[in-house]
C-alpha cells in the first residue's frame, strides 16, 4: 500500500515537472521572441518617425505630421532606438524653431551616445541658429564636420552664389584654422567680387599655409595680370607651371602676359612649348588662334583654331572663336556653320554666342532668323543697349 502510494506521488511529481519544464521552454520561447521582435518595432517606428521628421523639414506638411513624427518616435524611444530617436526629435524641434525642445533633446541624445557625430552636428546647427557661434563650432569639431562645410560651399562657389559660399569657407576655417585649399577658395570669392587687395591678402595666407600650391600661384599671377604688373604675373605663372601636374591655366596666362606685353615672338614661342608638353591638348592652337585673329590675323587664327575643332570637337569656345575668325575673314557661310554648331555645344557664353549668330545672320540677309537670336540677348540682358539696337534694326528690315 505504501509503495502504491509511492508510485503515485512519484508520477505525480513527474507530471508537475514536465508542465514547469515546458512552461519554462515556453516562457524562454516567448523571451526570445519579444527581444527579436523588440527592436524590430523598434526600428520600424523610427523609420517612420524619420519619415515624418523629414516632410516637416521639407515643409508643407500639415500640422498633424509633426504630432505622428513625435509619436513614432516616442515608441521607438521606448523599444530601446533612444539616440536615434532623441536625434530626431531635436531635428524636429528645430526645424520647427522649438530651441528649448530641441536642446533637450539634443543634450540627452549626447549624453547616451556623446560620439555619435550626427548629434554633434545637430547641436552645432542649433547653437549657431541661437547665437552661439563658438559652441556651433566646437560641436562641428567634435562631429568631425568639417568635410560637410567644404563640399556645400564647394557647390555654392561653383554655381556663383558667391555670399553664401564664403559664409560656408568661413566656417570650415573656424573648424579647420588656416586650411590652405579654404584660404585660396576665399581670395576667389572676393577677387570675382573686384576686391584684388583683399582676395591677395588671402592668396598669400594661403601660400605661407601651403607654399606647394600650384593653383594659388595662378590666382596670385591674374591679380598682378589684372593690376598691370606683368612681370610679376609671369612670374607667378611660371611658378605654377613649375609646381603643377599639367594644368592648362597658367600656360594660358603665360601666354596672355606675353601679348599684353607685346611680346608675340616670345607668345608664339610658348604656345609652341605648350604643344610640345601637352601634344594631346588643343588649348595651344586655341589660344594662339585667338591671339592671331584678335591682332588681325584672320586667316593664321582661323587656321590655328580649325586645328582645335578637329582635336575636340566638344570645345563649343574653339568652334565659337572659329566662327568669329571666319567672320572677320569675310567667310560668312563658313563663319554661320562653326557658330552654329558652336550653338549645340555647352561651355560658350550664350549672350555672346547669339549676338554673333545674329551678326551673322544679319550680314547674310537673313533678318527673321537675326531678330531671333537678337531677341534671346534682350531677355538674358534686357539693359545690352547693342543687343536692342540691332534687334530694332532688323526688324525694321522685316517690316513690308
Amino acid at each position: 500500500m505504501v509503495a502504491k502510494r509511492r508510485e503515485v506521488c512519484e508520477g505525480v511529481v513527474e507530471k508537475k515537472m514536465r508542465f514547469w519544464r515546458l512552461l519554462s521552454i515556453l516562457g524562454g520561447l516567448l523571451l526570445l521572441t519579444v527581444l527579436l521582435i523588440r527592436p524590430l518595432l523598434s526600428a520600424l517606428f523610427l523609420n517612420a518617425g524619420v519619415a515624418s521628421v523629414h516632410r516637416v523639414v521639407l515643409g508643407g506638411a500639415p500640422p498633424e505630421e509633426s504630432v505622428r513624427a513625435r509619436r513614432y518616435l516616442g515608441l521607438s524611444r521606448d523599444l530601446g532606438e533612444t539616440t536615434a530617436a532623441l536625434r530626431n526629435e531635436g531635428v524636429l524641434a528645430l526645424a520647427q524653431e522649438d530651441y528649448t525642445a530641441a536642446e533637450q533633446a539634443l543634450a540627452e541624445a549626447v549624453a547616451r551616445s556623446p560620439e555619435d557625430p550626427l548629434v554633434r552636428w545637430y547641436q552645432g546647427q542649433l547653437y549657431l541658429a541661437t547665437g552661439r557661434r563658438e559652441m556651433a563650432v566646437r560641436a562641428w569639431q567634435l562631429a568631425g564636420a568639417s568635410p560637410y562645410f567644404l563640399e556645400s560651399a564647394e557647390i555654392l562657389f561653383r554655381a556663383w552664389q558667391l555670399d553664401a559660399a564664403r559664409e560656408g569657407y568661413e566656417l570650415y576655417l573656424e573648424i579647420v584654422p588656416g586650411d590652405a585649399y579654404a584660404l585660396r577658395r576665399m581670395g576667389e570669392i572676393f577677387q570675382r567680387n573686384g576686391d584684388l587687395d583683399t582676395a591677395m591678402q588671402y592668396y598669400q595666407e594661403s601660400l605661407a599655409a601651403d607654399p606647394s600650391q600650384a593653383a594659388t600661384y595662378y590666382a596670385v599671377g591674374t591679380v598682378y595680370q589684372r593690376r598691370g604688373e606683368l612681370e610679376r604675373a609671369l612670374e607667378s605663372f611660371q611658378e605654377a607651371i613649375a609646381l603643377g601636374r599639367g594644368e592648362y591655366d597658367p600656360y594660358i596666362g603665360v601666354g596672355q602676359v606675353y601679348q599684353q606685353m607685346g611680346r608675340y615672338e616670345d607668345a608664339a614661342q610658348w604656345y609652341e612649348h605648350w604643344r610640345q608638353v601637352m601634344p594631346e591638348s588643343e588649348l595651344p592652337y586655341l589660344y594662339e588662334g585667338i591671339s592671331l585673329y584678335q591682332r588681325g590675323y584672320f586667316e593664321e587664327g582661323a587656321a590655328q583654331l580649325l586645328i582645335a575643332t578637329q582635336m575636340n570637337e566638344q570645345n563649343c569656345g574653339a568652334f565659337y572663336h572659329y566662327g568669329l575668325a571666319l567672320y572677320s575673314a569675310g567667310r560668312l557661310d563658313e563663319a554661320l556653320e562653326a557658330l552654329e554648331r558652336a550653338n549645340a555645344l555647352t561651355g560658350c557664353n550664350p549672350g555672346a554666342l547669339h549676338m554673333n549668330l545674329g551678326v551673322v545672320y544679319e550680314a547674310l540677309g537673313r533678318f527673321q532668323d537675326a531678330a531671333v537670336e537678337y531677341r534671346l540677348v534682350v531677355e538674358l540682358a534686357p539693359d545690352y543697349a547693342p543687343a536692342r539696337e540691332a534687334l530694332q534694326r532688323v526688324e525694321e528690315q522685316l517690316q513690308p
